[in-house]
């Protein structure tokens, strides 16, 4: 998938809404995520519609590796963050 992003091909995926591919995938713009094969055919037309540049800047805002170390050093921050103050450790847990 991050292959795809990264050199412009529209991304197609087939799976489910609950595997995690939704976040990575805005349905009609930089992809299809299709729960079946039937869907899977319909929207086999529509991928010459999807935009190579407008998926390459995605993918570059979501998943560059500054954006994805970026967001790890958020994460640990903020998990540091809750674990010196005992209110937000309760409620972070």
């Amino acid at each position: 998938m991050a292959t795809a992003g990264r050199f412009r091909r529209p991304i197609y995926f087939g799976g489910s809404l609950y595997n995690g591919m939704w976040q990575a995938i805005d349905q009609g713009n930089t992809g299809y995520i299709c729960e079946d094969v039937q869907s899977a055919v319909g929207v086999l037309q529509c991928l010459d519609e999807l935009s190579r540049p407008e998926i390459r800047a995605q993918f570059e805002r979501r998943f560059s590796a500054r954006t994805m170390a970026q967001r790890y050093v958020d994460s640990y921050a903020s998990l540091l963050q809750a674990a010196r103050h005992p209110l937000l450790r309760r409620a972070a847990g």
